[in-house]
Formats: structure tokens, sequence, C-alpha cells
């Protein structure tokens, strides 16, 4: 397994003209919520880190994916994306920057069920399903199948994989 840091990884992709299919194994803080007011009992698992891995689109058109599921699902009314809520999709539709941070734009292809862990140990999503972030199910899609769109932080990605080859990811 080769070593990239976030600098190599940008250039690296950026390499690639148009569409690159990515994998890649993500460690996140899960985000629970803290409870212990209007009858949700304290979270018993504070810092409790979620491990998923992705597979994946990068340098895609957002709006053009949508209008080819719509073409798929018959849906004759063409979808105009708004403009980016944060941040700045950098040349090639690969990346964004925001406040100094680097996101990989992902069009996710399918993904694992997550694994939380909490001190090192695996812990079940029944267990901390109370704390676990609601998902919101709005979108302007219009489709049945939504095309879903992933900003990762470069910082949570562990591994990756694009071009045949399997990297480390690291911080300079």
């Amino acid at each position: 397994m080769k070593i990239l840091t976030h600098a190599q990884l940008v250039t690296q992709l950026n390499t690639y003209a148009g569409v690159t299919f990515v994998s890649c194994s993500l460690e996140t803080d899960a985000k629970l919520k803290k409870g212990g007011r209007a009858g949700v009992p304290v979270c018993e698992y504070p810092g409790t880190l979620k491990q998923v891995s992705l597979n994946g689109a990068v340098g895609f058109s957002y709006e053009n994916s949508v209008n080819l599921q719509r073409d798929r699902e018959g849906v004759e009314e063409e979808f105009i994306a708004h403009k980016r809520a944060w941040g700045t999709l950098m040349e090639g539709a690969k990346f964004v920057e925001h406040k100094g941070n680097y996101y990989l734009q992902l069009k996710v292809e399918n993904s694992t069920d997550p694994v939380y862990l909490h001190e090192g140990q695996i812990v079940t999503k029944e267990n901390i399903n109370t704390w676990l972030p609601k998902k919101s199910a709005s979108s302007r899609q219009g489709l049945e199948k939504h095309v879903i769109i992933r900003d990762v932080k470069l910082d949570n990605i562990k591994t990756i994989t694009f071009g045949k080859e399997i990297y480390t990811l690291i911080k300079e």
C-alpha cells in the first residue's frame, strides 16, 4: 500500500480527466446526541467513531447525474441544481475547498453499513440508535433512486483506491 499526502491526492486525482471511480474507507465522529433532556437518557457512548467504506465517482456533474437518472425514471422536467450552500467546487469537480479544508466530492454508488466504535470496542447500532442524528429525507431531485453526493473531508479518509492502486492517506 502506498502513502499519499492530501496535496498529493489532489494532484494525482486531478491528472485524471473527467469521471474517476474511487473507493475509500472513512473514520468520522459519529456525532451522537448528548441526550439528558426531554426523556432521552444521557449518551453512554461519548466520542464514538463511525467507520464506513464508500464506492463512487468523482469529477462528475451533479446536475447531469440527476438529469440522467430522471431520464431513466421517465421524469421529463429538467433538473437545475442550486448553487452550493458552502465551499467552492474546484476545477475538475473532484474537490471542494472550504475555510482551508479540502473535501472529496463523491457521488456515492454504494457503501458498507457503518461500524461504530467506542473506546476501541464495536457498539451495535441498536445500542446507540437513541443518540444517532436523524437523516433528512428531503430532496428536490424528484427521483425514486436519489443521486447521493457526499463531501468527504480529506482528514476522514483512511485509505483510497483509484487507478488500480490503494493508498493510505496522511496529512502533510
